[in-house]
């Protein structure tokens, strides 16, 4: 590695063990809680100052239990807005369902605009608002690019019930509660995993307390405001009731995983586990630590769905499926199981991998297990590039594993990004060729690097003056197709030239793969008889 890049590489792994006291980068008008901190509690990317293990040692209340309410009586009114995220197959997040399950456990009565399945926008709150009785809290949970639809989503909220408390969370809140507070009105906000917090959130307001003593909690005191420590991630996720399907119209969620002309079968996403424990540069966690959800419970849902809702394929939705080869097996092996003893009918699904992880071995247990597709996020065919963004993963095992997998019966994607830091002409053209050798039924495209708050490279940006500061960054990223900040060496003209040159030869490439297979299904079928990939009727009784 060159020492430019390698100073590079420096100031990334610096940003991951400095610590500081300030909160946000404006800390004008922030208070914090005063609590004892150690250096590993203290958020490093934006410096900020959560505290984290040591909240118990606070003075005060943390979690506010309320007595049991009679059957039937409620403790207040809670509506989760889920935005529409603009796809033409809605995404379905668990993050809602769970928040209203524990809350309707709790005696609060919960609703959900289906924006997101419905496409649904601010006039359409507007009129949901106006139809249903008054809600106490509405909720937005979001990612970073969706913020100006949060702002507009709130204006509408307060133009037609002023008095409802707005709260904010999410992977797009949680790095920047201070600033998004101010940026779009909202009264409250829950940073990292929400479930725990919220509800101590609401049986304070409910029971009219202040809420300054309640972990991972940020909200409005005059002119100030106010951030508290961040609260550990669920520990015992186990503990956690089964999301609320019955508040959401799963079947229009789920769609139906396609194969060739083939109708195929009903699918829907599933979470598994929850946390990551690498730490890529361009990707954003507050918390650490990674839990699987028992093996027992995961089998349950899944029979659930099976049952109730006809999902035959589930789309595993972990941020990472694939932690560990004894973790993979098991599971697999697990499925198995209950598919030979009739516990669980025989399903398929997909989930999200690791080319540092994956072998022969893994790949094969899954394969058997009925996995059908994995997503590694390949992100740059560079080992250099690879090495700065801290993907430990290198060039014999990206061959070694996509080809294990593919060797297993399994399709792949490989999502990439272009303009990491140290990316040039010449390494992009080592991810293009990567692409078009194993990933040629997946229309998989380039994007320029987006540095999202939270992240070590927004605060590599922020640090070396590519990014002046956090509204800066709010104004210019409004469209994840366009380049947000330069990384590379390369001035503006040149960068768009050979992303659009790359992106055209990926084009190229899928369309000319499609059209064999094409050939090659409708040659089966006409002449071979083979219609396995087509609708058929079936005319037997």
């Amino acid at each position: 590695m060159s020492t430019k890049n390698k100073d590079k590489k420096n100031l990334l792994d610096n940003l991951v063990d400095k610590a500081s006291s300030a909160i946000d980068l404006d800390s004008k008008h922030t208070k914090v809680v005063d609590r004892k901190l150690g250096t590993k509690d203290v958020n490093p990317l934006l410096k900020i100052n959560y505290g984290g293990k040591n909240y118990k040692d606070t003075k005060g209340p943390v979690d506010y239990k309320l007595p049991k309410l009679s059957k039937g009586d409620k403790r207040g009114r809670v509506l989760l807005v889920m935005m529409d995220q603009y796809d033409r197959i809605p995404f379905w997040t668990y993050g809602p369902a769970y928040i209203a399950a524990v809350l309707e456990n709790n005696d609060y009565h919960v609703e959900i605009f289906h924006g997101t399945m419905f496409h649904l926008g601010p006039k359409d709150l507007e009129r949901f608002l106006l139809e249903r009785e008054h809600f106490d809290y509405i909720g937005f949970g979001y990612l970073t690019n969706y913020i100006h639809d949060v702002i507009r989503h709130i204006e509408a909220c307060k133009s037609v019930s002023p008095s409802s408390k707005i709260i904010l969370g999410g992977n797009g809140y949680s790095p920047l509660p201070a600033f998004y507070l101010r940026k779009t009105g909202a009264d409250y906000g829950v940073s990292g995993e929400a479930e725990n917090s919220m509800l101590n959130l609401l049986n304070a307001l409910s029971a009219g307390k202040s809420p300054e003593n309640i972990p991972s909690i940020s909200f409005r005191d005059g002119d100030d405001i106010y951030v508290s420590d961040l609260r550990e991630p669920v520990p015992d996720i186990e503990k956690l009731p089964q999301p609320a399907y019955h508040l959401f119209p799963i079947d229009s969620y789920a769609w139906y995983e396609n194969h060739g002309y083939h109708k195929g079968v009903k699918a829907f996403n599933f979470l598994s586990s929850r946390g990551c424990p690498y730490r890529c540069n361009f990707c954003y966690r507050l918390e650490e630590g990674f839990r699987y959800r028992p093996i027992n419970d995961i089998l349950s849902e899944l029979s659930f769905l099976h049952g109730k809702y006809g999902i035959s394929h589930f789309a595993m939705s972990d941020e990472l499926f694939m932690t560990s080869k004894k973790h993979v097996i098991e599971f697999s092996n697990n499925l198995i199981n209950a598919f030979d003893d009739g516990s669980l009918p025989r399903i398929t699904w997909e989930t999200t991998g690791r080319l540092n992880i994956v072998d022969e071995e893994v790949a094969n247990s899954m394969s058997a297990g009925g996995c059908t597709r994995i997503l590694y996020g390949l992100e740059s065919g560079d080992t250099k590039v690879l090495e700065l963004m801290n993907k430990k993963t290198t060039d014999d095992m990206i061959k070694n594993g996509i080809e294990a997998t593919i060797n297993a019966g399994m399709e792949v994607e490989l999502p990439c990004m272009f303009g990491n830091i140290g990316e040039t002409e010449q390494t992009v053209k080592k991810t293009v060729e990567i692409l078009k050798k194993y990933s040629g039924s997946d229309k998989r495209l380039l994007r320029p690097v987006t540095p999202y708050p939270g992240s070590p490279l927004y605060q590599y940006a922020l640090d070396k003056n590519l990014l002046k500061d956090h509204e800066e960054f709010f104004q210019i990223s409004k469209n994840p197709d366009l380049m947000t900040i330069n990384f590379t060496e390369m001035n503006e003209e040149t960068f768009y030239r050979v992303l659009y040159e790359s992106n055209a030869d990926l084009i190229n490439s899928y369309h000319d793969y499609m059209k064999e297979q094409d050939k090659k299904t409708f040659e089966s079928l006409y002449f071979k008889g083979d219609d396995s990939m087509f609708i058929t009727v079936d005319h037997r009784k």
